[in-house]
């Protein structure tokens, strides 16, 4: 799938009222555009729609003639519609619609911005997060995926490029509900099919034959990934050059070394809970996303913060 050919003049003409201040950022599927609507900054997404699965004759967005593509978008803006978290993006004033444009038609809708720097990029530059701010990230990802998991959503792409530090208030905010998986929606993955990202996956994420069974353990899982990256400063089952099947496999099989023995500080009981995240088999993870907040507060008590 590929990304919609607009330049910031067309966004301003696409969406009368708004003025783009900023540069875009492309995304797998997504251009975003930082724009100011009655003063107020937002972020308008903008996807590309596959022309040859619309019906010319309806030019209404409906189930029937919707491509993968824009059914994940439908989903996301309901999923944040939905969901009231403060650790989850809230969204804009521009409804979700279908623009026809230059020969293209786009699907857009418009997200809060925030200010700060997605997680990827801020490992990039600094390797680790401080103790506490890995606990943090772990006690706010973690009431993000209970809200979600409250609507019987699993979010499946939980990795550091979708996870924003704030700026001023230093909170940590799950991006992207593209890829949530509705229990009582239809697939909209093709059989055979895996989505995901590859470094940030779980082992029932690679089950097909259980994917009706995953549920908010799985995104537990790849927080358990992000928390252990973002302490050690290494990918638990990851090193560059690795191929996909290197990569599963490490995840289905791999017992990463304990955090600990890659950094000093770690207490034995975060050590524990990172490890216990990572666990092959669901139900050696936490039963329920309160007692792995109550064990991360617990922890935080224990250092006197």
């Amino acid at each position: 799938m590929g990304l919609p050919a607009i330049t910031e003049t067309d966004v301003e003409i696409i969406i009368p009222g708004c003025k783009v201040v900023g540069d875009r950022c492309n995304g797998g599927q997504k251009v975003v555009f930082p724009c100011l609507i009655n003063e107020k900054k937002y972020a308008i997404k903008f996807m590309l729609v596959n022309l040859d699965i619309l019906a010319e004759d309806n030019p209404e967005i409906t189930t029937g003639i919707l491509d993968e593509i824009t059914a994940r978008a439908l989903r996301e803006v309901e999923i944040m519609r939905k969901c009231d978290s403060p650790y989850l993006i809230k969204l804009g004033p521009v409804e979700l619609q279908r623009v026809s444009y230059n020969d293209q038609i786009i699907i857009l809708f418009s997200e809060e911005w925030v200010e700060g720097e997605d997680l990827s990029r801020e490992l990039a530059r600094t390797n680790v997060l401080q103790i506490m701010d890995v606990i943090k990230l772990g006690i706010q990802i973690t009431s993000a995926i209970q809200e979600l998991w409250s609507h019987s959503k699993v979010h499946r792409d939980i990795k550091p490029g979708n996870i924003l530090h704030c700026s001023n208030s230093g909170d940590f905010l799950l991006l992207d509900m593209g890829l949530a998986f509705d229990l009582s929606d239809k697939s909209l993955t093709a059989f055979g099919q895996i989505p995901c990202t590859r470094t940030y996956v779980s082992p029932e994420q690679l089950n097909i034959a259980k994917k009706r069974s995953m549920d908010f353990r799985s995104d537990l899982f790849n927080l358990g990934i992000v928390m252990y990256e973002s302490i050690t400063g290494e990918h638990p089952f990851y090193k560059i050059g690795m191929s996909d099947m290197d990569i599963f496999s490490n995840v289905i099989s791999y017992d990463p070394p304990p955090p600990s023995s890659l950094r000093r500080g770690i207490s034995n009981e975060l050590n524990d809970l990172i490890i216990r995240l990572l666990g092959k088999n669901p139900h050696f993870r936490y039963r329920s996303c309160e007692q792995l907040i109550v064990a991360l507060k617990r922890i935080l008590e224990n250092m006197g913060v």
